[in-house]
């Protein structure tokens, strides 16, 4: 009776020991929530105008809008605002060209005197540098008064002060980030295609990423809330910009939810085919305005391909697109109050991915969870196995062993539980982000040092089990007489 009663509890605990274990889901970056719950209140402090989305794997996990829509009215940011987001069409703009490369209606080796004869140096440009921002062009900004913004203009009208402009350097040999190029290429997509910037963004992009509330300039019809553009904190309303003027460069406007449309849309086989993906997110100039970056087609590219990004500034607006494909991470800022928040939003984004990147994954501890479940579970059935075997197979002390034994490892697998929400309760206690940067890389030393002894523990109880005495039975072998 008391052997039957023993062998039960144990089977139970076995069963517990495998339940507790699977209800345990380990988080593959554990400290996330509490990135994120740092970045709104940092945002909050900031008085941040505009609106945040976080996606991770596919899913948005944190999305929130600040401050004011439109300030007169009252009317506040939302995850649904629709912002002018600047230089982020220029990735619009790329993924476009490799389309029609894709579709053999032009090839980025092809010059421009294909499509702009009359360009100056059109014969020795090529869309490659268009896309790159090493042709070597004049910014045409410099060359209107503010008064002609917003005007409305066709392609021909908006290069032809670019055609009498003098170059800033040989096409090919120099990186000079400017939006001419980008008008260029918007007029080329309109010479291949036979249709309009506009339209052809609404079918081949749009379309297909499911994108309903992104616009070439605003549009009330897609977009019920529309944010107004400030120049500073004292809400100064930013001149209107009228879109055919902004062009390919930064003519369009969206919202937090459909640009988290285009980078899965990016992610996946919806706009562009595989190589034409390499092509865009590949480094294709290592000299850029910033040190450690390269620039590929339509946005900047970091550490090889592990992170790219792409701000984008118009007046009244800014906003910024951030991606780590490591991590499968994207980050997405959009800002009504342009000039304060032009050079703060691209900063913020990329230190909240730079202490993402530093929380620990739980990829190695989550294998050795199980390695000591299968450990844990060999020990019992064991134990269970010599109990129904009586004492013929196992010395009295070597019961204390197995206890002993058993004991230690699910003591270690509990500390293996807790280990990986230790970074979240150091949000807690340390409110500086520097401090932060400190206190994760100790919890991962922690975790490694549980690791190491974790490994000495299941060497040391699988040991007992696979040695051999001298004057040892065999656990599975009667002695008779005995």
């Amino acid at each position: 009776m008391k052997k039957t009663l023993t062998i039960t509890i144990l089977a139970l605990l076995l069963i517990v020991n495998i339940g507790v274990t699977g209800f345990f889901q380990w988080p593959l970056q554990p400290n996330i929530k509490a990135n994120v719950k740092e970045l709104d209140q940092y945002l909050t402090e900031q008085k941040f105008n505009g609106s945040v989305l976080v996606g991770y794997q596919g899913e948005i996990i944190f999305e929130k809008g600040y401050g004011y829509q439109d300030k007169e009215n009252g009317v506040k940011n939302t995850e649904d605002t629709a912002f002018l987001v600047g230089s982020i069409t220029k990735q619009f703009t790329a993924a476009a060209i490799l389309q029609l490369q894709e579709q053999g209606k032009l090839r980025v080796s092809d010059t421009l005197d294909h499509y702009f004869p009359d360009y100056p140096n059109s014969e020795n440009i090529t869309i490659q540098q268009l896309l790159t921002h090493q042709a070597g062009l004049p910014e045409y900004l410099g060359l209107y008064e503010e008064a002609d913004y917003g005007k409305e203009f066709t392609v021909d009208q908006l290069l032809e002060k670019i055609r009498v402009a003098s170059v800033k350097s040989q096409p090919g040999k120099k990186f000079q980030y400017n939006n001419t190029g980008y008008n260029l290429l918007g007029g080329i997509i309109e010479k291949v295609s036979g249709q309009s910037y506009e339209n052809y963004l609404n079918e081949h992009i749009f379309k297909p990423a499911g994108m309903k509330q992104s616009a070439f300039g605003f549009d009330a019809d897609k977009q019920p809330e529309r944010a107004v553009g400030y120049l500073n904190e004292d809400f100064e309303k930013a001149p209107f910009i009228h879109p055919s003027f902004a062009y390919a460069g930064g003519a369009i406007s969206s919202t937090l939810g459909d640009l988290f449309l285009w980078d899965r849309a990016l992610a996946g086989d919806k706009i562009l085919s595989e190589k034409s993906k390499q092509d865009m997110f590949q480094s294709h100039t290592n000299e850029t305005l910033m040190p450690n970056q390269a620039y590929g087609y339509g946005m900047y590219i970091v550490e090889e391909g592990k992170s790219m990004y792409h701000p984008g500034f118009i007046d009244g607006f800014s906003s910024n697109i951030f991606r780590n494909t490591e991590n499968d991470l994207v980050i997405i800022g959009l800002s009504n109050k342009g000039d304060s928040m032009h050079s703060m939003l691209p900063a913020i984004l990329y230190d909240f991915s730079e202490n993402l990147e530093q929380s620990w994954n739980g990829y190695s501890a989550k294998i050795l969870l199980y390695l000591l479940l299968a450990v844990n579970v060999f020990v019992l059935v064991r134990w269970i196995v010599c109990l129904d075997q009586g004492k013929r197979t196992l010395k009295p002390a070597r019961w204390y062993q197995v206890a002993f034994q058993t004991v230690l490892l699910g003591f270690i697998s509990l500390v293996l539980l807790v280990i990986p929400f230790a970074p979240n309760f150091a949000h807690e206690l340390f409110s500086s982000q520097r401090l932060m940067f400190v206190a994760v890389p100790i919890w991962k030393t922690a975790v490694n040092l549980v690791v190491v002894i974790s490994t000495l523990a299941i060497i040391g109880a699988i040991q007992p089990f696979i040695k051999k005495e001298k004057a040892a039975i065999p656990w599975n072998q009667a002695a008779p007489g005995r």
